[in-house]
């Protein structure tokens, strides 16, 4: 197999610079057709036919290193099920689902349902530092989720579930419980999501996902190496690209039902590629984007990007990037568009208590409910339930209770009482998740608040910091 010197250092340049030829395509098309069949020979042969009309053909080098995972002995770590579990029948699971829909549309506080989703933190641990991870600024212990408390979920609590994200403040590919997690997943017909940085997908791991229709998400906040090596510290681009030409090969032999999406946040330094994360969605037939506003969270040099800072820009980019959307046939989830009468303000509590110009908060200032409390939790590598991907408030640990008890306990009464009040917690207040309190977009949401609930909000870290050094002491 010859081998690749170098991808371009650029989506755009991949795309539109390089000829790609349609008669080495054909061959392309031609070797994934004889890999379905099971002629392995004839794939090879046909795709490097296809190198010998095109040298660059990226598709067919993705093709030949497919075919040397498929002739390698099998990977055990990628062989998932096998397990001997059962599984509530999806008749029982669909009747808890619409439970939890109806209780979360009534404000039901004590739920007769089970959440419908869970999310699961294997780990803490992570092979990159990026420039806009919270982690960078708040370090976490690094720890691996107790296997006695996923045991304990996968007996008791998986099994009603229809779907589990494995996500959290790490890389969960890299801990050593995810194999196991996944094998049990697919014989609890439990559909797999999880989100990753991409850097462990060798063939033989897409190979495993596109088999069991799995549902990925890859963060991805550049489309040209300076930018995504400048926020991914510890990414590599060349690494990126041949993994991007392995899932789009693999899937194109497998036809499974697997779904690849890209999450996208968006800064002052990235911006202006979010349209070409479209046409990098589009070239490599993946799925869908999600665009995050950047939270600000306390490095000084990282909250300078934050586009509240440049909303006008910001806005700008959205919009072409929503118009580029809509003629490449891609779905998009946006966050809503920054006010541009208000800007973010560094400059400190009393500039910013002096700037406030209204006393109330405006009218209808919270765009949304978030269903993540009733439908959501999740599940830290600690052993403590939160009430979502975004709160680190511990509901319960499942070192001393159960998860039953948890879902119901006090905390998750009263949390669930207070995210629908006027004043809701801290964190739902800093929220950028696009399905929650603030549709994705939480300095809008501050913008509205007026001096009362700032106020109220000061107060209340305040009080909560003083309960934390008297507890401590």
């Amino acid at each position: 197999m010859s081998k690749i010197i170098g991808y371009p250092d650029s989506i755009g340049k991949i795309i539109h610079e390089i000829d790609w030829s349609s008669k080495a395509q054909e061959y392309v098309l031609r070797g994934d057709e004889f890999i379905q069949n099971n002629a392995r020979d004839e794939a090879r042969k046909a795709y490097e036919t296809a190198l010998t009309i095109q040298q660059d053909n990226y598709n067919a080098f993705a093709g030949l290193e497919y075919i040397e995972h498929l002739e390698k002995p099998v990977d055990k770590r990628f062989l998932w099920g096998g397990n001997d579990v059962s599984y509530t029948d999806s008749g029982k699971r669909e009747e808890n689902a619409f439970l939890n829909r109806k209780e979360f549309e009534n404000r039901k506080r004590r739920l007769a349902s089970l959440p419908r989703m869970m999310m699961l933190e294997l780990t803490t641990k992570c092979n990159f530092s990026c420039f806009h991870c919270s982690r960078t600024y708040f370090p976490l212990k690094k720890m691996d989720l107790d296997q006695k408390v996923l045991s304990n979920l996968i007996e008791m609590v998986l099994p009603n579930m229809t779907w589990v994200t494995v996500t959290g403040f790490g890389e969960q590919t890299i801990s050593h419980l995810y194999h196991y997690l996944m094998s049990y997943l697919v014989d609890l017909n439990v559909t797999i999501h999880f989100s990753t940085n991409t850097s462990t997908l060798s063939a033989a791991h897409i190979d495993a996902l596109v088999k069991h229709d799995a549902n990925v998400i890859l963060s991805i906040d550049g489309t040209s190496r300076q930018t995504f090596e400048t926020i991914r510290h510890g990414g590599d681009w060349q690494n990126l690209i041949r993994t991007l030409f392995l899932i789009k090969r693999i899937r194109s032999i497998r036809h499974s039902n697997s779904l690849f999406r890209i999450t996208f946040v968006m800064m002052r330094m990235n911006i202006q590629e979010l349209p070409d994360m479209l046409h990098l969605i589009n070239f490599f037939h993946l799925d869908d984007l999600t665009v995050q506003d950047y939270l600000p969270c306390g490095g000084p040099e990282a909250d300078k990007q934050t586009l509240r800072l440049d909303p006008k820009r910001g806005n700008r980019y959205m919009d072409a990037a929503t118009e580029l959307a809509k003629s490449l046939n891609i779905k998009v989830l946006m966050p809503k568009h920054f006010e541009t009468n208000t800007l973010f303000d560094t400059t400190g509590i009393w500039n910013r208590i002096r700037r406030t110009r209204r006393l109330l908060p405006q009218k209808n200032r919270i765009p949304m409910r978030c269903f993540q409390p009733w439908q959501n939790p999740s599940i830290r590598s600690d052993g403590s339930v939160t009430p979502c991907c975004n709160s680190i408030r511990s509901m319960g640990s499942m070192h001393k209770t159960s998860f039953f008890e948890i879902w119901n306990g006090w905390r998750f009464r009263l949390f669930r009482f207070m995210v629908d009040t006027w004043l809701p917690p801290p964190e739902c207040r800093l929220c950028n998740v696009i399905d929650g309190i603030n549709a994705g977009n939480p300095g809008n949401t501050i913008a509205r608040e007026g001096l009362l609930i700032k106020a109220l909000y000061y107060i209340e870290r305040k009080v909560l910091q003083c309960i934390q050094r008297f507890t401590k002491t």
